[in-house]
């Protein structure tokens, strides 16, 4: 039934068969270019581009595009994806009434041994629970309390690059920006969020930063094994060289994470003053018990996972965008010159209206998570049934990216937000909450299971920017690296592949 169910939804057949067709295998194949055979790699480096480019080839009436994995004439169950592309079937998704009947998709599942049961995982009264105390660890009071983190992180990022400037023969330095703002974002949230540092930044070279190569080696083989389903079939076989790296890089994120829980108490009078704290100390007023030991490791592996790997892909395409248009760093930086004297708050970033709206569309040209959700029964999404079971998902650069939805959808304008600028002269967080009320935009995903993590996000994106402004000019290589593109590859989230910027300093 599920299949039959399957099978009356939009597919998309294109104008001629994929060179590299594979018999009893779908049509997966449409999300690589004709003459590319398949391989993990080349569907990591290809599929957002393509599904781009079949999404605006597809009936405007089609709201959703059914894609098989395996040939739906093969017997057995179906294998295949649903990928969402009009906006208000995912809003439909991703409402309140719609949450009894949904749990989250495979790559979830696939992904179990890095993000545990924490919040990313769970559903229903679990994950409210979870979701209940971890909000109150991105509150402004703390937000506020831990600022002084955020910018001295970006300061550690600011003399780095000065160091490595000081060696380079020519006027600036070349990097491979998501290098460098990984090491940076790790190191915001060890010090923000659980006030431990992981020196990555003052590692001498990336080999030396502690969770780099862990995190780099987990999250390429986990999303290898989205992409090929016998790895993840074979992952409990304590053999071969994915399964050992990756399990190797799990045991030591893992020991790291303990050896954070376990460096404090809790302190049952204590006010807290960071996520760590509020972890150990809040209690769900619903079920009325703390967070398990557990819970807690779970959950601090999936907020470092998740809150530096995308919080980093922005940080890159952000420096990428302003080395291609200097005159927007220009404006920025006059800006917070102008308005606010060069000094780098949580209030003057909130109130300026030129960084946010860049910011704005960074989000939208740019947003780095994807998600997924499988109906635990039969739902209706529109006008159609998706079946119990089904694998539904949503990738928001896709749909951000529509030329239904916005002009010149595919270019950097950030002028089209400060068009949009709101007479209530909204603080920059209350405005994209307002934003993705009112337009195609969920670079944080929609709903209640919205990133719990957004507001950290947010204030350490504008903080590093900012520095960076200061110090140095933005210009792009004279030669990119062979492998480098300006639309993402899709791995567990959609992230830069070599991406490289000069950095040179000011007089």
């Amino acid at each position: 039934r599920r299949k039959k169910l399957l099978l009356l939804l939009p597919r998309y057949v294109g104008p001629e068969k994929h060179k590299y067709q594979v018999p009893f295998l779908g049509d997966f194949n449409q999300f690589l270019p004709n003459k590319v055979p398949y391989s993990p790699d080349s569907v990591a480096k290809n599929m957002l581009q393509r599904a781009q480019e079949i999404f605006d080839n597809m009936p405007k009436e089609d709201g959703l595009l059914m894609t098989w994995y395996m040939d739906p004439k093969v017997p057995g169950p179906p294998v295949g994806t649903i990928l969402l592309k009009d906006i208000k079937l995912i809003r439909q998704l991703t409402s309140t009434k719609m949450l009894p009947y949904l749990k989250k998709g495979i790559a979830y599942d696939i992904s179990h041994p890095l993000i545990g049961d924490g919040i990313l995982a769970t559903s229903g009264k679990k994950w409210h629970k979870q979701r209940v105390i971890l909000e109150r660890g991105f509150v402004p009071s703390i937000l506020k309390k831990q600022f002084p983190e955020v910018v001295k992180t970006a300061n550690d990022l600011v003399s780095r690059i000065h160091m490595l400037a000081s060696k380079s023969r020519e006027q600036g330095v070349t990097i491979d920006a998501a290098e460098e703002f990984l090491k940076t974002t790790i190191d915001v949230l060890g010090r923000a969020a659980f006030s431990y540092d992981f020196g990555s930044l003052k590692a001498e070279t990336t080999a030396d930063a502690p969770l780099y190569n862990s995190f780099d080696t987990i999250l390429y083989n986990i999303a290898q094994r989205v992409r090929n389903p016998l790895l993840h079939l074979l992952r409990n076989i304590p053999l071969g060289k994915h399964n050992i790296e990756t399990n190797k890089g799990l045991s030591h994120l893992f020991n790291t994470v303990r050896t954070i829980v376990h460096s404090r108490t809790a302190e049952s009078n204590k006010v807290p003053q960071d996520l760590l704290d509020v972890m150990l100390l809040e209690v769900d007023p619903e079920t009325k018990s703390k967070l398990t030991e557990q819970e807690m490791i779970d959950n601090i592996a999936t907020l470092l996972f998740a809150g530096h790997d995308t919080t980093a892909a922005a940080l890159t395409w952000f420096s990428y965008l302003i080395a291609k248009t200097p005159e927007v760093g220009e404006k920025i930086l006059n800006e917070l010159n102008t308005k606010w004297g060069g000094k780098i708050t949580i209030e003057n970033m909130e109130r300026s209206d030129y960084l946010n709206a860049c910011t704005l569309e960074l989000l939208r040209l740019y947003p780095s998570a994807g998600f997924t959700r499988s109906p635990t029964e039969d739902i209706q999404l529109g006008k159609y049934v998706i079946p119990k079971g089904a694998d539904i998902m949503v990738l928001p650069v896709n749909v951000q990216r529509n030329e239904d939805y916005y002009e010149n959808a595919k270019e950097f304008v950030p002028e089209r937000w400060m068009n949009k600028q709101s007479k209530e002269q909204l603080g920059f967080q209350a405005r994209l909450a307002k934003e993705t009320l009112q337009n195609p935009l969920l670079p944080f995903s929609l709903g209640k299971r919205n990133c719990v993590g957004r507001p950290l996000a947010l204030i350490e994106i504008r903080v590093v920017l900012l520095r960076l402004l200061q110090e140095f000019e933005f210009r792009l290589p004279s030669k990119p690296h062979p492998d480098f593109q300006d639309t993402p590859w899709m791995g567990l989230t959609a992230y830069p592949n070599h991406v490289c910027v000069e950095f040179i300093p000011k007089k």
